[in-house]
């Protein structure tokens, strides 16, 4: 029941965006926490992120530990 945050690119070439789609559907089959961050053009590797990739994956990233993770602090 710990909260889950799934982000992938949707044109990986090294792991296929088929596996985290099949992971996601799985957790909500199960109604388990998670959020789900589809990167649209990204691949695998950081430095193939453009500056909206970067933005959409950090942004989701700070929120999911403010929020869902305990650390009101932040």
């Amino acid at each position: 029941n710990v909260p889950m945050l799934l982000i992938h690119g949707d044109v990986d070439q090294r792991v296929p965006i088929g596996n985290i789609r099949r992971y996601r559907d799985e957790l909500e089959k199960k109604n388990k926490p998670y959020e789900y961050v589809e990167l649209e053009g990204a691949d695998h590797f950081g430095h193939t992120l453009l500056y909206e990739h970067q933005m959409s994956m950090y942004g989701a990233m700070i929120s999911f530990l403010k929020h869902d993770c305990g650390s009101g602090g932040l």
